[in-house]
């Protein structure tokens, strides 16, 4: 049974002595070589893997007893960086707590990582100083250039069901500067209801477009953004609670795009969305993080 965070931790003599609080992981292997034990005085201490156990009861234990515990120094969380939880919790169960990586002895080093930094913006400076003119063009071209209006077709998996949401990927020609990309990106869809139209018209923004100079047509379905707003991970349904659900930082929003609750600071970015000969296509569009506003960004 692996150690996992927020779990109770019992002494040697069997007494509780505190929860695990972090977890330090080698990145190379993918396994826990130690763990952080927040004592119930608050102090937290560093102890190998090795030194946990788990009872005839399943529960763990150290091989030390809280006196021995409260001797041990306290645990320094500046030599650490964190990782992030979604690439772990699977794996090791993470609930709360963090999982952490130790800096190598040249990042941790503050006067040699100053020396690196200065040296290398010092060489970086005297290429770009010959490279100006071409670096500049780069830079403010995409600041210039107006935002695609091209339609993409849309392939339903499925029927549209009323008010049930329906996730359809579609791919994107990107140009930026030399590359060209083709993205993979997805919408949720939803033909609405009555009711739900009217809950999704009462907030303008949601069927305006002044960037594109396009509005959604009356009684066409709607198509939400699978990206949160609040740092652009993925949303999905979740059908038992009937909410979209952010899992990266658990905003919740209702299935008209409302915010319930969590981090995001907006609602569900819809995206326009129209009917021809028997199609569904939309424009595809990207909108800016973290701001309340809903601005187009590409």
């Amino acid at each position: 049974m692996p150690i996992q965070l927020a779990t109770e931790v019992r002494d040697k003599d069997g007494e509780s002595c505190g929860r695990i609080s972090r977890l330090i992981a080698n990145q190379t292997n993918r396994l826990i070589e130690k763990a952080v034990v927040r004592l119930n005085t608050g102090r937290e201490v560093l102890l190998d893997a090795d030194m946990f156990s788990h009872d005839e009861h399943g529960q763990l234990q150290i091989s030390i007893t809280s006196r021995e515990l409260e001797k041990m120094p306290a645990f320094d969380v500046s030599r650490y960086y964190a990782l992030h939880p979604v690439e772990w919790q699977e794996e090791w169960g993470v609930v709360e707590g963090e999982i952490l990586a130790l800096y190598p002895p040249q990042d941790y080093d503050q006067t040699s990582r100053r020396r690196f930094i200065f040296g290398s913006l010092a060489i970086i400076g005297a290429i770009a100083a010959s490279l100006a003119y071409p670096i500049f063009r780069y830079l403010v071209h995409p600041l210039t250039r107006k935002l695609s209006e091209a339609w993409t077709r849309l392939i339903p998996r499925q029927k549209l069901e009323e008010d049930m949401p329906v996730f359809i990927p579609y791919t994107v020609e990107r140009v930026e500067g030399y590359l060209e990309q083709t993205i993979t990106r997805g919408v949720w869809l939803i033909r609405p209801s009555r009711r739900l139209s009217e809950q999704i018209a009462r907030h303008p923004e949601n069927l305006r477009f002044p960037g594109a100079g396009w509005a959604n047509e009356a009684g066409a379905p709607v198509a939400f953004s699978a990206k949160c707003p609040h740092l652009g991970c993925n949303v999905r349904w979740v059908g038992e609670d009937g909410e979209f659900l952010c899992a990266c930082h658990n905003s919740r929003f209702k299935l008209s795009g409302e915010l319930i609750s969590g981090p995001s600071p907006r609602g569900l970015d819809t995206m326009p969305i129209r009917s021809r000969k028997g199609s569904i296509e939309i424009m595809d569009m990207e909108f800016r993080a973290g701001i309340s506003a809903k601005k187009r960004s590409a």
